[in-house]
């Protein structure tokens, strides 16, 4: 049996590893940065680790984008995230699948953009014309 488990943002591939319930949920729990041990201070690093974090703009408690990182970041306010996009532009909305807009690392947007090359041929976003709107 081959499982594969991740940890802090790092796949760990194990050969007959088991995992009781407790232990898959403390996994699980870790990875998405939702523990207390999670040492992460500020938007920038909790989107790299994640991956991306979605763009919602339509709230129910609040705004996804920020409840994502409210749950990651101690004290963490929305002015964090708007500071990190749009006057340090260390992060960058993206729409990535599904029509859907994410936050990604400003210096990660070239492997988002050559990823989502096969979805503009499907009709998809344009990641061309969205580089050149945000860079411009």
């Amino acid at each position: 049996m081959l499982n594969i488990l991740y940890k802090g943002g790092v796949s760990l591939v194990t050969r007959g590893f088991h995992l009781t319930l407790e232990e898959a949920r403390a996994l699980v729990i870790y990875s998405q940065l939702l523990s207390e041990n999670s040492k992460l201070k500020n938007p920038i690093e909790v989107v790299c680790v994640l991956t991306e974090v979605q763009y919602d703009p339509n709230p129910v408690v609040s705004q996804n984008h920020y409840l994502v990182l409210w749950n990651r970041i101690p004290d963490f306010k929305e002015e964090d995230l708007d500071r990190a996009a749009y006057h340090e532009r260390t992060l960058i909305e993206v729409y990535a699948m599904r029509h859907n807009k994410f936050f990604v690392p400003t210096d990660e947007f070239i492997l988002y953009r050559k990823a989502t090359r096969q979805i503009r041929r499907w009709g998809g976003s344009d990641a061309d014309r969205e580089a050149k709107e945000c860079f411009s």
